[in-house]
């Protein structure tokens, strides 16, 4: 070792076209020229180590480097002036010419003048004679304003290290500026990136985990009163009765008693709450994305303001709310498969709104990088409500402290819900989509005989039992075409079956990991400090009172029965009646022709129909030479 102190190893500098600064968590495209203060003590360790090994040493310098107020490149006067020195680009660099001076005066190491890029970069920069820097001065003040800012800054706490750097004697040795390392390092230990309470806190999150309560709630209920009691017993009779006669017996009882349940208040309440909560969770939603694409917008002239008090704190809030505006739909698309799958509603108003809230998902998952307030704004907003003297009337270094909780920020945005549902949720999309427009043209087929006859002959096909043996008779009498015809069936069944039990699937993996993400953001006390019970204001009880409704209707569908529930709410000329047979395809959704101003609207099992009784039908006492339905009010 000290055969080789004895020789200078070489000191270059490098002027390059752009600086790839370490990335941010997710790294917006706003922060991209943005260097958090880590890498700071990052670089001035990596020089360290490399002198301690006699190393080349290279520094490298980016268009922003060395800026000054007057928004010229000089780094002796950038580094000299306190105002300059604790800007964005300016501190790093700064830093790193200081321990360089210090190692150029101690004859470690000398400026490698042959080298002609090193020569270049001096003169385009404008950097000291490393031999008369001021490096002492840079150190002093770097010391003294993390001093202050440990002092007043409300962003997080700093150790005794840190609070005793402005005392330390710099001398420039290896030992010195290891300590001055040191302390640096630990800046950011404390830091804690602040989340807006209206995007992250306590009342917020709770609204989430209640919309994806009542998501699975509504889901499991309906399937509990429509199908699965039914399958159920059917699964038992094949286990525990040998018997045709007795396994036939066990399902009749299931069929029953599915039957009474779905024709139960219970199961009336849930179709009846099923699409009020699939309205309000929609604009629940919107609000949330519409919110986001406005409040962190980079070409909106107040992106800034969403209460960000450091760069850390405005990529925290961005994450969060870009996440839960696109994991959210996941509820949404899982609702919607049970409205139109097992209630056999097929309503275009909700369908055309739930399609706008997926196409604002995919725009804001497509869009996501640009989903930040940018740099300069944000670093205007906190000079103006925090500058130190000490900094050069800049703020605190600590606004530009990366996160600690790398992990749980990368987290969040990459594994959770967002790719799944972006991508799955285009896939449910698309059926929905045919399931809806088979359903309006099954509607609209009614008025037209001949076109209703063809859509019933194909269902019969595709719901026949007795393909198999018809088959095989077929085939003895060598009607190979009509085998293939239908085997061909045959497989349209199967890929029907299968591609809604695919849908289903993947609609509730896309709530899993919503649920997920939310999971992490309520157990996330340990990281970024996200559930605050000091939070809960009143836009905390607002967020949580948008299911309020939706959830005391509910209950009180199932106390009062649904007749009662709707009764008051709707105009006198319109009753309340329930049907006997729901599913009897005659009356399902049927409109009389013979009372023009009234109608039936049967809904699913166990629900009311709306029977409005217009003039004519007072006029001619509900008769006519037509077919009416006279509405029968009952207690429910």
């Amino acid at each position: 070792m000290a055969a080789m102190a004895n020789e200078s190893a070489h000191l270059q500098l490098y002027d390059v076209s752009s600086t790839t600064y370490p990335a941010w968590p997710t790294q917006p495209k706003s922060l991209e020229n943005v260097p958090y203060f880590q890498a700071t003590p990052e670089n001035l360790d990596d020089l360290l180590t490399k002198a301690a090994h006699f190393n080349t040493i290279e520094l490298k310098f980016g268009p922003s480097d060395c800026g000054t107020v007057n928004n010229t490149r000089n780094c002796t006067e950038a580094c000299n002036d306190p105002e300059s020195l604790f800007k964005l680009n300016n501190l790093r660099t700064c830093i790193q010419l200081a321990a360089a001076s210090f190692l150029v005066r101690n004859k470690t190491y000398t400026v490698d003048m042959s080298n002609a890029t090193t020569v270049a970069t001096l003169e385009s920069y404008q950097v000291p004679n490393l031999t008369t820097y001021n490096a002492t001065g840079v150190f002093r003040n770097t010391a003294r304003c993390l001093s202050q800012s440990c002092a007043v800054s409300s962003l997080g706490n700093c150790t005794d290290r840190i609070q005793g750097l402005a005392n330390i004697r710099i001398t420039g040795t290896m030992d010195n500026l290891e300590n001055i390392y040191s302390g640096l390092s630990n800046y950011c230990d404390y830091f804690e990136a602040n989340i807006n309470a209206d995007i992250g806190g306590p009342g917020i999150i709770v609204s989430y985990l209640l919309q994806t309560a009542l998501a699975v709630m509504f889901y499991l209920s309906l399937k509990a009163s429509t199908t699965w009691t039914r399958k159920l017993f059917r699964c038992l009779s094949w286990l525990s009765y040998p018997s045709k006669t007795w396994r036939e017996k066990l399902r009749k009882q299931g069929e029953s008693l599915q039957s009474k349940v779905s024709c139960s208040r219970f199961g009336a309440s849930v179709v009846s709450s099923l699409a009020e909560f699939q309205e309000v969770q929609i604009y629940f939603v919107a609000s949330v994305q519409i919110a986001t694409l406005i409040s962190f917008n980079p070409m909106h002239p107040n992106a800034s303001s969403v209460n960000s008090d450091s760069y850390g704190s405005a990529l925290a809030n961005s994450v969060i709310v870009k996440t839960l505006s696109i994991s959210g739909v996941s509820c949404i698309l899982l609702t919607q498969y049970t409205l139109q799958r097992n209630v056999g509603l097929h309503w275009w108003y909700i369908f055309v709104i739930m399609t706008a809230v997926l196409a604002m998902a995919i725009a804001i998952f497509a869009i996501r990088g640009d989903l930040m307030p940018p740099a300069d704004a944000l670093w205007n907003k906190f000079m103006g409500d925090a500058a130190l003297n000490m900094c050069g009337n800049n703020p605190s270094p600590m606004t530009y402290c990366r996160p600690n909780h790398v992990p749980y920020i990368s987290a969040i945005y990459n594994t959770t819900g967002t790719y799944i549902v972006v991508y799955l949720g285009i896939v449910v999309w698309v059926g929905l989509l045919v399931d809806q427009v088979a359903s309006t043209v099954d509607k609209l087929a009614g008025r037209f005989p001949w076109l209703q006859q063809k859509l019933e002959r194909g269902k019969q096909n595709v719901r026949r039992k007795t393909w198999l043996e018809q088959g095989a008779k077929e085939w003895e009498n060598n009607s190979a075409w009509t085998w293939c015809t239908k085997i061909g069936w045959i497989g349209i069944r199967c890929f029907i079956v299968v591609y809604w039990i695919a849908m289903e699937i993947a609609a509730i993996w896309m709530v899993l990991g919503y649920v997920d993400t939310t999971l992490i953001l309520v157990t996330s006390n340990s990281t970024i400090e996200i559930i605050d019970s000091t939070e809960w204001s009143f836009g905390q009880l607002i967020a949580i009172m948008v299911w309020a409704p939706t959830v005391v209707k509910y209950f009180y569908f199932i106390i009062f029965g649904v007749e009662e529930g709707f009764e008051e709410r709707i105009a006198k000329n319109y009753t309340i009646a329930r049907d006997a047979d729901p599913d009897k395809p005659a009356t399902r959704r049927t409109r009389h022709a013979t009372l023009p101003h009234a109608a039936t609207y049967p809904l699913a099992a166990g629900d009311t129909r709306r029977s409005p009784s217009g003039p004519d039908e007072e006029a001619g006492g509900g008769a006519s030479s037509g077919t009416a339905v006279e509405p029968v009010r009952t207690t429910w």
